[in-house]
């Protein structure tokens, strides 16, 4: 048995996607890498220390790649489309 593709979908929306080479796509049915996100509104992964409660979110927005504690939008560092990096 060979399979090509895994896809879970609810009704006819495409949830995720693993493409024939492992490649994970959340938002997109075509993966390009081992995990490729999509969305068309910002896209952030949260990680939470379960113990200790703490949240911080790694994402992209209308102002670059973006690092965030505890609420989006309450940056710590900011790396725009130029290249320029914002701490704080």
């Amino acid at each position: 048995m060979e399979i090509n593709s895994v896809r879970i979908r609810n009704g006819n929306t495409e949830l995720m996607t693993i493409d024939a080479n492992g490649n994970v796509g959340i938002g997109t049915d075509d993966p390009d890498n081992k995990l490729h996100i999509s969305d068309a509104d910002d896209v952030y992964i949260k990680l939470t220390d379960e113990n200790g409660g703490d949240s911080f979110f790694v994402g992209v927005d209308n102002n670059g790649l973006v690092f965030s504690e505890d609420s989006i939008g309450t940056y710590r560092m900011v790396i725009n489309e130029g290249g320029n990096v914002g701490i704080g």
